[in-house]
């Protein structure tokens, strides 16, 4: 799976930078696909309990955003 960039000509006049990068991926990984990677890794985590793990998150997450919070997780933040 590679990580293609590429520099493209920026038009717009309200920039001194004549170039931007763009970024774009090569490959989707499903969740499902992404916690048998986590599971498969160096860890005495199952499946399961990494499944458990995320369905926590995702509720928690969904309450504390339903109440107006802002949530930074150190990969990601929600708003």
């Amino acid at each position: 799976m590679a990580l293609k960039i590429r520099a493209i000509q920026n038009n717009l006049g309200t920039s001194d930078s004549p170039y931007y990068a763009l970024a774009a991926r090569s490959d989707l990984i499903e969740t499902e696909a992404f916690i048998d990677r986590m599971a498969a890794g160096r860890t005495t985590i199952s499946k399961t309990e990494i499944l458990a793990v995320f369905q926590l998150a995702r509720e928690e997450l969904t309450r504390l955003l339903a109440e107006g919070c802002y949530v930074h997780c150190g990969l990601i933040s929600f708003f």
